[in-house]
């Protein structure tokens, strides 16, 4: 028995859009390589998973609608859902941290996303 055909891609792999978030599956993986951001802060004990979690505060991006990669933070597990069921701003103030600051030296130190922001200025 052969399997069937396989369904047309919606997407050209490779191709990447001009404009709109930046979508960069090696700089997520450069962030999960990190550290807890809040490692070490209060009772919080990592766990062992490392999670790149997007900050949606002042991204502009709508409802339902993953703001760009160049805003990601690396947070273990526990601390992403934490996050999540803190809600951003609760969550800054517990644990003393600026989400944005650190998702904006994340994206400035990151060497996959100046080669993708070098190519977006070229297409411009």
């Amino acid at each position: 028995m052969t399997l069937p055909r396989r369904k047309p891609s919606k997407r050209v792999y490779g191709s990447r859009p001009a404009s709109g978030p930046l979508r960069c599956p090696a700089h997520l993986k450069w962030v999960r390589g990190h550290q807890c951001c809040i490692a070490g802060q209060r009772v919080h004990v990592c766990s062992q998973k490392m999670e790149a979690a997007h900050v949606r505060r002042g991204s502009g991006a709508g409802f339902g609608e993953k703001p760009g990669d160049d805003r990601a933070i690396s947070l273990c597990q526990k601390a992403h859902t934490n996050q999540h069921r803190l809600g951003e701003v609760m969550f800054e103030i517990e644990y003393d941290i600026d989400m944005r600051k650190l998702a904006a030296e994340f994206a400035n130190k990151s060497p996959h996303l100046r080669r993708l922001r070098a190519k977006r200025k070229e297409r411009e």
